[in-house]
């Protein structure tokens, strides 16, 4: 496992069974400091970083889920988000790599 955390805004949990979708982006957890700092909401939404097109997470997802792994998230408004990259174990033979493999004609071992 691969773990990566931060101390952002969170994620709203209303955001949680679609934070994997493709096109997604993420909207402002609306009790962090920031959102309590601005004068009204529509402030605070002009000033988020909701910047990209929302594949990031997406594709995490996809390429995860392609090595039969999986990448799960634990997360508080106001406290952050803890990313974890669940990654399968190596297995000889998995990939539909063999012990003997060749490049370039060449035969290789001991990969």
């Amino acid at each position: 496992m691969i773990s990566v955390r931060d101390n952002g805004r969170g994620i709203p949990p209303e955001d949680l069974p679609v934070l994997f979708d493709k096109f997604h982006r993420g909207r402002p957890a609306p009790h962090s400091a920031a959102m309590r700092n601005a004068t009204e909401t529509a402030e605070f939404l002009e000033d988020a970083d909701v910047s990209g097109v929302g594949l990031g997470l997406y594709l995490g997802k996809n390429v995860m889920e392609r090595m039969n792994g999986r990448i799960s998230v634990e997360t508080e408004v106001g406290r952050g988000s803890t990313f974890t990259l669940h990654l399968p174990v190596w297995k000889e033979g998995a990939c539909g790599n063999s012990p003997e493999e060749k490049v370039n004609g060449e035969k290789i071992t001991g990969r």
